[in-house]
C-alpha cells in the first residue's frame, strides 16, 4: 500500500466516523433548535403580555384614583419601565428553554449551571417584584399628595411628594436588595444618613415657610384682644372700619373698597384708633 493509499484509507476512515457521529448527534441538534424556536416564541408572547399588564396597570390606576395620572414625561418614563420589565420576562423564559435545548443536546456542565441559575430565579424575582411594587407605590403616593388640598403650596406639596417617593422606593431597594441576598447595612446606613439629612432640610424649609403663618395668627390674636369689629383704625397706609377679624387677617371696609390686610401688621407698625366703637 503506497503512502497515498494510506492517508487516503485515514482520511476515509475520518470521514465516515464524523459523518456517523453527525448522523447520531442530528436528532438531539434538530430536537434542541425546536425547543429554542418554540422558547422565542413563547418568550416573546409573554414579553408582550408583560408589558401590556405594566400599561394596564397605570391605566388602572389614572382611572380609579385621578391624583395618579401622569404628565407625557412621566407617561413616557412609565412606558420605559414596561419595556424593562417586559425585557426581563423575555429572558426569563428564554433561560428556561436555553436549559432545557442544553439537557437536550447532553451538555451536562451547561445544563447544571443554568439549572442553579433557575433555582435562584424565584429569590431574584420576588426582590424584583418588591423593587417595582416599591416603585409603584412611591409615585402613587407622590401624586395623591401633590393633589391633596393641603394649606403648602404647590411647590411644598410637589417636594413632599418627592421626599414620600423617594423613601418608599429606598426602602423597597433595601427590602428587595436584602431578599436577593445583597448585603445592605452599609446601605442601610448610608440610606438613614441621607433620609436625617432630607428630614432636617424638610423641618426648617417647613419651618421657614410657615414663618409668615404663625406671624399672623399671633398678630390676629393681638388684634381681637384691642379690636372689634365696627371700630375705626389706621394700619399698613389703609383707614377704615373693621368689618371682620379673620384667624389671620383684618378686614376693613375704606374708602377704594374692602381691604384684607395680614395681621402680622400690627406686630410691625402702628395701629392708630381712629374713634371709639360704634354702636
Amino acid at each position: 500500500m503506497t503512502l497515498i493509499e494510506k492517508w487516503t484509507d485515514a482520511f476515509q476512515r475520518v470521514f465516515f466516523a464524523a459523518l456517523d457521529r453527525v448522523a447520531e448527534y442530528l436528532p438531539n441538534l434538530l430536537g434542541a433548535l425546536l425547543v429554542l424556536g418554540l422558547g422565542w416564541l413563547a418568550a416573546r408572547i409573554v414579553r408582550a403580555l408583560a408589558v401590556r399588564a405594566v400599561m394596564l396597570l397605570d391605566v388602572l390606576l389614572a382611572r380609579f384614583m385621578p391624583a395618579a395620572r401622569l404628565r407625557t414625561a412621566e407617561r413616557a418614563s412609565v412606558a420605559g419601565s414596561a419595556q424593562t420589565v417586559g425585557s426581563i420576562v423575555f429572558w426569563v423564559v428564554m433561560v428556561l428553554f436555553v436549559a432545557t435545548a442544553a439537557q437536550v443536546l447532553g451538555l451536562e456542565a451547561l445544563t447544571d449551571w443554568l439549572s442553579g441559575l433557575l433555582r435562584y430565579l424565584p429569590t431574584l424575582g420576588a426582590g424584583v417584584v418588591i423593587i417595582i411594587g416599591g416603585l409603584l407605590a412611591g409615585r402613587l403616593v407622590r401624586h395623591i399628595i401633590t393633589a391633596t388640598p393641603l394649606r403648602f403650596e404647590l411647590r411644598n406639596r410637589e417636594m413632599l411628594g418627592r421626599v414620600a417617593q423617594v423613601t418608599i422606593v429606598a426602602t423597597a431597594i433595601l427590602v428587595g436588595a436584602d431578599q436577593v441576598g445583597v448585603k445592605v447595612t452599609f446601605l442601610v446606613v448610608l440610606v438613614a444618613a441621607v433620609a436625617l439629612a432630607v428630614a432636617g432640610g424638610i423641618a426648617l424649609s417647613v419651618s421657614l415657610g410657615a414663618r409668615d403663618y404663625v406671624a399672623n395668627l399671633i398678630g390676629a390674636h393681638q388684634l381681637r384682644k384691642s379690636l372689634v369689629v365696627g371700630q375705626r383704625i389706621q394700619l399698613g397706609g389703609f383707614e377704615g372700619r373693621v368689618l371682620d377679624l379673620t384667624p389671620v387677617s383684618v378686614v376693613l371696609e375704606t374708602q377704594s373698597g374692602r381691604v384684607m390686610l395680614p395681621a402680622r401688621l400690627c406686630n410691625e407698625q402702628a395701629v392708630v384708633l381712629m374713634d371709639e366703637t360704634q354702636p
